[in-house]
């Protein structure tokens, strides 16, 4: 069985990354309607790589928010004129975990990620007053890569993978170098500090199961998309792994 304080982290650490997703995908449909008149749901949720549905609900949770949203049916949503996103502001805590945080991406993300780690860093430095700016540039906090190896192996195609909700196949190596062959419903990624896990449905098992990226020998994208029913999304996983993990 989980230790209940390990099971109550991986649910936190789950939630969190859930709600940050979003939270990023919310921010980034803002600034689509700053940079163009006018977008359709359809449009933006091509751009976003989600379902129309999940735009709808983006754009309810934005204006419920206070963002002033104008919807025309047929002609799509745009924002009030003269609107824009108010300044961030940080207090110094909220720099050091900014950075530690990036500094985490840059060393433990695969190269897309530590591109787009590494241009956020200068765009928050950029707009941040001259002490904050310099005071972030000489946090002692560090998140070094000097053991990374194969940690982050497959990670940008598995990102991918989650985005477009498709099905991946792996030729797997456990515990026991045992070799199999797996398709599987990817759900989610995982760090735990020295590597970086998947959890998915296993079609070969009929289950929930954890895959470490260091062990995947080879991956593919299939074409056929995840099934996201009650009993293999990831909500279920988390009410289960609260119980007993899933095993390898």
């Amino acid at each position: 069985m989980m230790p209940e304080a390990q099971a109550s982290w991986v649910s936190v650490f789950l939630l969190s990354a859930e709600f940050m997703r979003r939270a990023d995908r919310l921010f980034r449909l803002v600034r689509q309607l700053q940079l163009h008149p006018q977008r359709t749901a359809a449009a933006l949720a091509s751009s976003e790589g989600v379902s129309v549905r999940t735009i709808y609900r983006d754009m309810e949770a934005l204006s419920t928010s206070g963002v002033p949203l104008l919807g025309t049916p047929g002609e799509g949503y745009r924002l009030r004129p003269g609107w824009k996103l108010p300044a961030l502001q940080f207090d110094i805590e909220q720099i050091e975990a900014l950075m530690l945080g990036l500094s985490m991406t840059r060393a433990w993300g695969d190269p897309e990620l530590r591109q787009a780690a590494s241009e956020a860093r200068e765009r928050i430095l950029s707009v941040l007053p001259t002490a904050l700016s310099d005071g972030a540039q000489a946090l002692a906090l560090h998140a070094p890569d000097f053991h990374v190896g194969d940690a982050s192996r497959w990670l940008g195609e598995l990102r991918r993978a989650l985005r477009t909700r498709v099905q991946i196949d792996i030729d797997y190596l456990d515990a026991y170098a045992q070799t199999s062959q797996r398709r599987v419903d990817p759900l989610g990624l995982f760090f735990w500090g020295d590597r970086w896990s998947l959890v998915g449905w296993c079609h070969l098992r009929g289950d929930f199961r954890h895959f470490r990226l260091d062990r995947i020998q080879s991956l593919a994208l299939s074409s056929a998309s995840v099934d996201d029913t009650p009993t293999r999304n990831l909500a279920e996983y988390l009410r289960r792994v609260r119980a007993e993990p899933p095993t390898a």
